[in-house]
């Protein structure tokens, strides 16, 4: 039994009870007091002085790609780089690979990245496919050697849901959006989530990195059967540096079946939700709005209809199946809650299942109170607001100030959680994805409170576990984390700077790391 003293203990809880000394025992928490007296005596009591300093819960990253961080530790990136600039970086790292050998990079963008085309990369590189993610992973841009592999020329149709970019001649250009059924781009992508060696690594990778960010709970996309044999032979040896919520790929036939048919731990890896895709993303002017994006002559994104979601969403409705919706534009929101209307005429307990929008940056105004009556979460990434003046370039100043709209959810009284999307967006920090939601200019701006309650309590309830973690409360798992300032007090504008001093999981202190 431990008792943490002379601290200030944020429990976060719905009192918001601020205490100076938490008692663990066993991993879990069994009492806030105000003094050492107060707790009273007990027996192999052991004393930590907290030498002042402040303590949270620990986070909860509400959405997360773990197998994908890991790997993107090691990756190129190319933020706020131009295409010569990112040939450069491409030539340095992979100029001397044997021919065939695919080379991969990600998180270029506009307007750094203005005019990405193939003939850039197939200067560099004739004899290699390239592949280049694009912020946000809805967006490629590729070489004309990867166009021959996916059999991509002038008169191939562009698929369901997905674009072919081309110039005046109908000639690819070299960037595509949502291309996820093509044989070779699922090859490559499906080699990600088999690789067992380099899987267990890139989970372990991550897990090192959520630590030093405070991030206790994640709930991950993790769809491929072989990251769940990775995850319980983590938890088996003891190296599980997260609790876990694992997502299965609600639109793969392959890999859903071998997904479900794998082990789960209620408290350490439990299953969550079945994930699927309603539109695209800003960035790629592909999210699905109601309103055509500035200067591109009617294009509004596109994105699944109603009748096309309800196809399958009644399936998963019939299951009790809780499921999370990619969905960032108004006119996917709009359709999607169109059909869950529909069925929620036949199936009662459609609340019950809180089934979560994720993202949800452009909401239009009517469809608030249609969300709280669907009993629908919103699982937001304040990161998507790191740069307010690309998205007024993108979607116009008018829709700029009311997109992420979280003021707005949490008036109506809509479950509200933080996450990240790492590596899909720019930053893993919780403190950093804090201060974008309350530093923010307008009226959608939340206090620092209401931010670290989404990002702790707001996020267990998004994964039912809102009577077993997200507070400092009697009862509660024992996950905290140690800060450098106090969050209530440190001015506003300095909250992205705050350190996370030292991660427990469980009780056990697993950041800095004693091995």
């Amino acid at each position: 039994m431990i008792l943490y003293h002379n601290g200030t203990i944020l429990t976060l809880d719905n009192n918001n009870r601020v205490g100076s000394c938490l008692l663990v025992d066993v991993g879990k928490i069994t009492g806030v007091f105000d003094s050492v007296d107060e707790c009273g005596k007990k027996e192999n009591l052991e004393l930590v002085d907290l030498q002042g300093k402040t303590v949270i819960p620990g986070f909860n990253d509400n959405h997360i790609h773990l197998n994908f961080l890991g790997d993107s530790l090691e990756s190129l990136h190319f933020t706020d780089k131009n295409e010569d600039e990112i040939v450069a970086l491409l030539l340095k790292r992979f100029g001397s690979v044997k021919k065939g050998v695919v080379i991969e990079g990600q998180d270029w963008d506009y307007p750094a990245c203005s005019d990405p085309h193939k003939e850039i990369l197939d200067k560099a590189f004739p004899d290699n496919p390239v592949i280049l993610s694009q912020y946000g992973g809805h967006t490629l841009w590729v070489n004309s050697v990867t166009l021959k592999k996916m059999k991509i020329d002038s008169g191939t149709p562009d698929p369901d849901e997905g674009i072919i970019c081309r110039d005046k001649n109908r000639e690819p250009t070299g960037i595509l959006k949502d291309i996820h059924n093509n044989s070779f781009i699922y090859r490559w992508f499906v080699g990600k989530l088999i690789n067992y060696k380099k899987i267990q690594a890139n989970y372990l990778a991550a897990f090192r990195e959520c630590a030093r960010y405070g991030i206790t709970s994640l709930q991950d996309n993790t769809w491929s059967f072989v990251a769940m044999m990775v995850i319980g032979k983590l938890y088996r040896k003891g190296m599980l540096g997260a609790r876990l919520s694992c997502w299965s790929n609600g639109e793969s036939g392959l890999f859903r079946p071998l997904f479900n048919i794998q082990r789960f731990n209620s408290h350490w890896f439990q299953r969550g939700p079945a994930k699927f895709f309603l539109d695209g993303t800003f960035s790629g002017r592909n999210a699905w709005v109601k309103d055509p994006y500035p200067g591109t002559e009617g294009n509004c994104g596109q994105g699944k209809s109603k009748e096309n979601i309800l196809k399958f969403l009644e399936k998963e409705i019939r299951k009790k199946q809780t499921c999370a919706f990619h969905a960032i534009g108004d006119r996917a929101i709009s359709e999607f809650l169109d059909a869950l209307e529909e069925l929620a005429e036949k199936y009662a307990y459609i609340p019950s299942l809180r089934i979560r929008l994720e993202h949800a940056q452009l909401i239009s105004p009517e469809d608030f109170q249609r969300i709280k009556d669907l009993g629908v979460l919103i699982s937001a990434q304040p990161s998507a607001l790191c740069n307010p003046e690309k998205d007024i370039t993108i979607l116009g100043k008018n829709r700029t100030d009311k997109a992420y709209p979280y003021r707005s959810l949490l008036d109506k009284g809509i479950p509200l959680s933080f996450g990240s999307d790492a590596p899909g967006e720019n930053t893993l920090n919780p403190f950093e994805n804090i201060h974008f939601a309350v530093n923010r200019t307008g009226p959608e701006k939340i206090s620092v409170l209401e931010a670290l309650k989404c990002y702790t309590s707001g996020s267990a309830y998004a994964e039912f576990r809102e009577k077993e973690k997200g507070t400092l409360s009697p009862g509660m798992t024992a996950d905290f984390i140690v800060l450098s300032e106090n969050p209530m007090n440190i001015e506003q504008n300095k909250i992205k700077d705050i350190i996370v001093e030292q991660t427990y999981l469980n009780g056990v202190q697993i950041y800095p790391s004693n091995g």
